[in-house]
């Protein structure tokens, strides 16, 4: 189980590095700001848990997404690599 954890991790790692850190564009938080000042604060914090899981939501399916890239992608290679060693026996 620890072999499939570290993998996981090694997987996000490399999402982290993929994507980077994303930041909000300025008209977003122009939006944001004024949206934040027309709700009252239990509204606001409403908001900020609905936004919150939204995200993780978003990050678990790209996540999910960029290790099935990969894998495809480790397929591929390892087709390739024994379509090489079988033309170098001929």
């Amino acid at each position: 189980m620890s072999d499939i954890f570290d993998r996981y991790e090694y997987l996000k790692k490399l999402w982290l590095d993929f994507y980077g850190l994303l930041k909000m564009d300025e008209e977003s938080e122009k939006m944001a700001s004024a949206l934040e000042n027309q709700l009252d604060k239990k509204t606001r914090w409403e908001l900020i848990q609905l936004i919150d899981q939204m995200n993780l939501e978003c990050e678990r399916v790209s996540l999910k997404s960029f290790i099935s890239g990969f894998r495809v992608a480790m397929g591929i290679a390892k087709e390739i690599s024994y379509e090489a060693k079988f033309l170098e026996k001929d």
